[in-house]
């Protein structure tokens, strides 16, 4: 139901009390003060109607999603979202999907956290370097992974400074190793005294869904997905090149480029086979492995979808790899 709000204005006739005498100035002075006392009754009315409509409006949006959660921003610039604990569906129905997202079953993530609004950009990975002289796995190496003709090289000037496209200091940090986005957190964890980390695999995926069951956290036709991705193929100029944060639509809970910008890593060690003994509370991954966990696809619809899992080798950059952060919420 709508709630009226009314405005007042004062009278702008004034009383002129030339030559009229005591009593009339008595009569002025108790009309002025039964204006004042029925202004005041009103006033006072108008402030718990406002109150009651405002109370009533907050009511009906407590089941609504968190779009406008609490958020706070990292001493590097870097906003972050408030994730809600609670009870999500994980991976992919029998019918569908891969072999590595079965069987679907319940999650329980016990505590909140923060996530970034975006992944790491450029401009919040250079104060990283800038601070502490780090080189990545790429710098130090052999040069990262780009795409060249259509195929993967690893190219020797290639790094985050260079991914083979032009970027600008608000895209997605690329050409990060895991080890890299590992040394990312530990730094701002010491610089704030906070715990910042990678998030879990089912981390990435609560937040992800933002409270959907569907395919896609938008739904289920895959037409939808250029509203909330970037189309990009191999035949794609440049390869995969990645664009600034936040220019596609976010998903429920306010977080932007879940999906198609570039993949992200998360903290878990990657297990074919990990769904069907994993712990129903805040699973954290196989103890080891060979490759750690890809999330948030990138490409086309099926990079989108929201149970889809990848891995790669710790030790990979690649031009289409960057990274989401976590804070942990103090006392959780």
């Amino acid at each position: 139901m709508a709630c009226l709000y009314a405005t007042f204005s004062s009278d702008p006739r004034r009383v002129n009390l030339s030559g009229k005498g005591d009593v009339l100035m008595k009569n002025v002075q108790r009309q002025s003060f039964t204006k004042k006392f029925f202004g005041v009754l009103i006033a006072s009315a108008v402030l718990l109607l406002s109150t009651s409509c405002q109370e009533r409006s907050r009511e009906g949006k407590q089941d609504e999603p968190l779009a406008n959660s609490d958020s706070l921003t990292s001493s590097i610039g870097a906003e972050l979202v408030l994730i809600p604990a609670g009870v999500f569906t994980m991976g992919s129905p029998d019918d569908a999907g891969q072999n590595n997202e079965h069987p679907r079953h319940d999650v329980n993530i016990s505590s909140p956290f923060y996530i970034g609004k975006y992944p790491v950009t450029i401009g919040e990975f250079r104060h990283f370097v800038d601070a502490t002289g780090f080189l990545t796995e790429g710098e130090r190496g052999d040069g990262s992974w780009v795409m060249v003709d259509k195929k993967w090289q690893q190219k020797a000037d290639a790094s985050w400074k260079n991914p083979g496209f032009p970027q600008t200091d608000q895209d997605p940090v690329v050409c990060v190793s895991w080890d890299d986005a590992r040394a990312f957190v530990e730094w701002l964890s010491t610089k704030e005294s906070k715990t910042y980390r990678l998030p879990t695999e089912a981390e990435f995926e609560y937040a992800l869904r933002a409270g959907t069951t569907t395919t896609f956290f938008f739904g289920e036709d895959p037409s939808e997905y250029p509203k909330y991705g970037w189309l990009q193929t191999d035949s794609t100029p440049s390869g995969y090149p990645t664009h600034p944060v936040g220019m596609k639509l976010p998903n429920p809970w306010g977080l932007y480029d879940m999906i198609g910008n570039a993949w992200q890593w998360t903290g878990d060690w990657f297990d074919e086979a990990y769904y069907a003994s994993s712990p129903n509370t805040d699973p954290q991954g196989p103890p080891s492995g060979d490759y750690r966990v890809n999330r948030g696809g990138m490409g086309d619809a099926e990079g989108g979808r929201s149970a889809l899992r990848d891995m790669l080798p710790p030790s990979s950059d690649y031009s289409n790899q960057t990274f989401r952060i976590v804070l942990e919420v103090p006392g959780e």
